[in-house]
């Protein structure tokens, strides 16, 4: 299997995760939930669609569904999808996942309102790892400069472009209960792929390259959007912080 692309899909999808929670509490802070829920709302419609196709395609009932901000249990939930419990692993990761992969996707196409977008960068392996994992970061903060210098706020393509980025980096990162049923599927998964490869080798077969050969397929597919997503989220938090840390400095 390529170990740079391995570490590149799971280095981009830590930091979309990270980085995503991030400015969510950054431009929490900055807005009021009021104004929060009203400016970010199409990124809470980006994500509760994203949690219903993944139950649509995998056939779970779908019970409830809502965009709109509700408080439960002293908290505030900006939306919901309420659907048939799920002992399926593989149900349980896609529609927890679905939002990290949907908004991931819908910020792809976003950067396209942009006229020659810099391509992100891929994490490559050699004897110096430790050198390219700084060189890794180094050449993401070289993005984002260059991201901004094709940025002419003379057309509206860059604004829908810098707005949309804000709604949906916000809510890009599933919550903590998408994610505890994330990791519940994923060990599970990986208990039950775990337990096929034995049994396969003592049948006498070779089902684990098959399953690695269709593994890296995923992660070659997904990681260019992945390092979209981190690298733009990258930029919002940038943005989003040095606004919160002039706004307690003001204070």
């Amino acid at each position: 299997m390529n170990l740079s692309t391995i570490i590149s899909g799971l280095i981009a999808i830590l930091l979309v995760l990270y980085l995503s929670r991030l400015s969510s509490k950054f431009l929490l802070v900055l807005f009021g939930q009021t104004i929060y829920n009203f400016l970010l709302w199409p990124g809470v419609v980006i994500h509760e669609l994203s949690h219903l196709l993944g139950a649509v395609i995998t056939f779970t009932r779908v019970h409830g569904f809502s965009l709109w901000p509700k408080k439960i249990d002293g908290g505030t939930v900006l939306g919901s999808v309420t659907h048939e419990a799920s002992n399926n692993p593989i149900t349980l990761i896609i529609i927890s996942i679905f939002p990290l992969l949907g908004g991931t996707f819908i910020l792809w196409l976003v950067t396209m309102l942009l006229p020659q977008a810099p391509v992100a960068p891929v994490f490559n392996v050699s004897s110096e790892i430790w050198l390219n994992i700084v060189g890794y970061f180094t050449s993401w903060f070289t993005w984002v400069i260059n991201l901004w210098q094709v940025f002419d706020f003379t057309i509206w393509q860059t604004w829908v472009f810098v707005y949309l980025t804000f709604c949906i980096a916000a809510h890009l990162s599933p919550s903590t209960h998408d994610l505890k049923y994330t990791a519940a599927g994923l060990t599970a998964l990986s208990l039950l792929i775990i337990l096929i490869v034995f049994i396969s080798q003592l049948l006498g077969q070779n089902i684990g390259v098959q399953l690695a050969i269709w593994t890296m397929g995923a992660i070659t597919f997904l990681l260019p959007l992945l390092s979209y997503a981190a690298a733009l989220l990258l930029l919002v938090v940038i943005i989003s912080g040095l606004a919160f840390g002039l706004k307690k400095l003001v204070r």
